[in-house]
């Protein structure tokens, strides 16, 4: 069973699953049938991105004797699955090439040098300080919205931000002991789980007033995340890191489906 549950984490599947959920979630709201193509190239380049993030914090590691599951399972295959990331991308950039009209090109490239200059900073620059939590939720956000054939709302694009960016400094704060023993830090670690609590309830009353229906992705998620940082002490870091994770791809679907 433990397996099973941590394994679309150390396959590095979880975060494009979230990204292709919310791409067709998004394609429903605005009225727009879901490209096959563009889902396909969404999946692969969230991918093709975590896993390189995934790939060179492992490889960064200050100590190897402390592994979660899904660092284990990059550092043990570390060349081979930079050797599939290697025809992933490939396989991207010609369908990009062959499928994308010049506009869209442009602004895969232009996404293209954000995430470059995303490990720059994460890797070289600021290794001390992290700006996943900063960064992860507004590249995940581009990368869908690019993709939406519609004159997409600013708002969309914010909320999904901060909700991705409530995944962040959940799991974040939820791994912080790890982290600190595997050598990585985080601006979230500097704060405590009370202070968490009260950042969670009032996007959560944020939402409740800024949208529509009272019963939607953002508040429904927003919900399970305050509730699981409540008991999440009575639960294991993966089960918790599960929880969250299916959420945040079985709710859009969910709202898609009824709609």
């Amino acid at each position: 069973m433990k397996k099973i549950i941590t394994l679309p984490s150390i396959l590095s599947i979880d975060a494009p699953t979230i990204g292709l959920s919310w791409y067709i979630y998004f394609s429903n709201v605005y009225g727009i049938y879901p490209n096959p193509i563009y889902s396909l190239i969404i999946f692969g380049s969230i991918w093709l991105g975590y896993m390189s993030d995934r790939l060179f914090d492992s490889n960064n590691l200050k100590s190897k004797r402390i592994l979660s599951a899904r660092h284990a399972f990059a550092l043990k295959y570390f060349y081979l699955i930079w050797f599939i990331w290697g025809i992933i991308l490939i396989s991207i950039a010609g369908i990009c090439m062959f499928f994308l009209n010049r506009e869209k090109i442009i602004a895969c490239v232009a996404l293209f040098f954000i995430v470059l200059l995303y490990h720059l900073l994460s890797q070289c620059l600021l290794k001390k300080s992290f700006i996943k939590e900063l960064a992860v939720p507004f590249i995940l956000a581009l990368s869908i919205h690019l993709f939406l054939e519609s004159e997409t709302n600013i708002t969309d694009f914010f909320n999904f931000s901060l909700i991705c960016f409530m995944n962040c400094i959940f799991l974040s704060k939820v791994d912080q002991k790890y982290d600190a023993k595997m050598g990585f830090r985080s601006v979230t670690h500097i704060f405590k789980p009370k202070t968490f609590s009260y950042f969670y309830f009032c996007v959560l009353m944020y939402f409740l007033f800024t949208q529509s229906l009272l019963i939607n992705p953002y508040i429904i998620i927003t919900i399970i995340i305050l509730f699981l940082h409540i008991i999440r002490i009575k639960l294991s870091r993966e089960a918790i890191r599960f929880f969250i994770e299916s959420s945040y791809y079985l709710v859009p679907l969910f709202f898609t489906l009824c709609n």
